[in-house]
């Protein structure tokens, strides 16, 4: 099994097993009850072929700084790639950053996991070129 966390890791440059080869930025905003609201679609490919969807969306309604703000963030796996072994879970939703940390802690390789390998030894420590193609909607 391959855990979602692990892309995740990737993605919030985390050290991770996984390397993102690259990603497509859409970005779209509007006012709603008053307040800007702000989504951006992000869809990362990764070397091993697998495509994952991360959406974050949020407003500037006025919040205590000691909170941490209500966001709404979605990864969805929408393709596994190269193997035949399944991502999961599938699709993981949020509500804050805090939420998205505290899981990504949780469920994140450990430095144990990312141990360098006799058959591999740069896999621990492969650094990928993000190649960044943006693509801003009104």
């Amino acid at each position: 099994m391959r855990h979602l966390a692990s892309y995740i890791a990737a993605i919030r440059q985390r050290r991770s097993l996984t390397c993102i080869e690259s990603m497509t930025r859409e970005a779209s905003s509007w006012q709603e009850d008053g307040f800007d609201v702000t989504r951006e679609t992000i869809t990362y490919r990764f070397t091993d072929g697998a495509m994952i969807f991360c959406t974050t969306e949020q407003d500037s309604v006025p919040v205590d700084v000691d909170i941490c703000p209500e966001c709404w963030i979605t990864y969805e796996v929408v393709s596994d790639g190269h193997s035949d072994e399944r991502i999961t879970p599938a699709r993981m939703t949020f509500n804050s950053t805090c939420r998205e940390a505290f899981w990504l802690k949780y469920h994140a390789p450990s430095s144990n996991d990312l141990a360098i390998s006799a058959s591999n030894p740069w896999a621990a420590e492969t650094c990928c070129h993000v190649a960044d193609t943006t693509k801003e909607n009104p």
